[in-house]
């Protein structure tokens, strides 16, 4: 809020150009003033800008809840509104450590393994508490270590090297209760793939009606009309 001014627009969802994804934003739209730069794409359009602040610069996005397009399996529409926000605002320089990820769906409470690769000697890595993790030095390659943490909290968690935040590796952690509806969705479409064909290739229904009683008073009538004419027709041949 003190690098950017905002103004009521009364929208909370827009379509992102050139796609048909639909993402949740906050109601209001930027006042464009002197230093601020849109982050200017086909996906972002003025949605996101950011603004130089010493050597560096500071950005910010209307979007919200942005990680809902990763429930919805729509990773590259996620990845690519993050990337050129990124690229915009981070100086490009010499990776002293690589990071990557092993788990593919980190959870809370749950083990979140990673690999970093690095020409650095006698060091820790930090996780969001601060808390030291024990790292495996690969017996074969001297600069690859594996690790594993137990984040605790959803939302963005980090990996630094102790001592040097440059190193920072921010990635996402999911609450239990997120992917109870996915997970649910899941199961009903794995259901409909297996059973579904057949269900309807071999259905019986049995509908249970009640009888209708003017149909039961005609045939009435008719059962007591032919009871009392069958006796005549057979009388006059």
């Amino acid at each position: 809020m003190p690098y950017f001014s905002f103004k009521s627009d009364g929208v909370n969802e827009v379509q992102l150009p050139n796609n048909t994804v639909n993402i949740e934003k906050y109601p209001f739209t930027f006042n464009e003033t002197f230093a601020m730069n849109a982050i200017d794409s086909n996906e972002l359009g003025k949605l996101s800008y950011y603004k130089q602040l010493g050597f560096g610069r500071v950005a910010t996005t209307t979007l919200l809840n942005s990680y809902q397009l990763l429930l919805q399996g729509k990773d590259q529409a996620y990845k690519s509104i993050w990337t050129q926000i990124l690229d915009k605002i981070v100086q490009r320089k010499e990776q002293a450590v690589a990071w990557h990820s092993q788990t593919e769906l980190p959870k809370v409470g749950e083990p979140y393994s990673f690999v970093l690769r690095t020409g650095l000697e006698d060091f820790q890595v930090l996780n969001t508490e601060e808390k030291r993790i024990p790292l495996l030095q690969d017996a074969n390659v001297s600069f690859k270590y594996s690790g594993t943490t137990y984040p605790k909290k959803a939302g963005w968690n980090t990996l630094e090297v102790e001592g040097d935040s440059t190193t920072q590796f921010s990635y996402y952690v999911y609450d239990a209760d997120d992917w109870k509806s996915l997970s649910a969705s899941n199961t009903r479409a794995a259901n409909t793939k297996k059973f579904g064909k057949e269900i309807k290739e071999n259905r019986t229904v049995m509908v249970n009606r009640p009888i209708s009683l003017l149909l039961l008073y005609i045939l009435f009538l008719l059962g007591i009309g032919w009871l009392w004419l069958s006796p005549k027709l057979s009388s006059q041949s």
